[in-house]
Parts: C-alpha cells; structure tokens; sequence
C-alpha cells in the first residue's frame, strides 16, 4: 500500500513540475505577419469538376 501512495505522489509531483514547461505560441509569433489570401470560387461547380 505504501508502494502505491509513493508512485501516486511521484505522478503528481511529475505532472505539476511539467506544467511549467508548457508554452504557448500562435501563428504570428511564429511567423510574423502573414500575407492576406484570397480565395474564390463558384457555389455551381462539383469538386472535381471542370467549371464548364
């Protein structure tokens, strides 16, 4: 039983020191500002098709 209360305790001690290695990053961190991008289409045409 003292075993398991052990590993328990090293699992979350583990879980809560790794929390502080999280970091979060988006895009434009990353990357900088990004180029607008246009797109178009037609609602008429299947995927695949030929847009005749």
């Amino acid at each position: 039983m003292m075993k398991n209360k052990k590993a328990l305790v090293m699992s979350v001690l583990c879980a809560v020191a790794s929390v502080g290695f999280v970091m979060s990053a988006s895009a434009a961190d990353l990357h900088g500002n990004l180029d607008e991008v246009v797109v178009e289409g037609r609602a008429d045409v299947l995927p695949g098709g030929d847009g005749k």
